[in-house]
């Protein structure tokens, strides 16, 4: 079962500790593209909180790949 958190954009991410897919790593980008060009402090923190949630999925992702190419070696 997957954590679902909707953006304000109604976006949504999956926040558990799962393979993210291409609607996370789009996501992940427009969060990248919309912190570099933010102005207003609040929503920069929102954006930034947003991202923070994202990225482990992707990092556990990496590392289980990482562990797989091992193993099959």
């Amino acid at each position: 079962m997957f954590d679902i958190e909707h953006t304000e954009q109604g976006a949504r991410c999956n926040t558990a500790a799962s393979q993210m897919n291409k609607a996370d790593s789009d996501r992940i980008h427009e969060l990248c593209s919309l912190i570099a060009v933010e102005q207003d402090r609040q929503k920069f923190l929102q954006l930034c909180e947003e991202l923070n949630r994202i990225l482990p999925v992707k990092r556990e992702r990496l590392q289980n790949n990482k562990l797989r190419d091992e193993m099959s070696d």
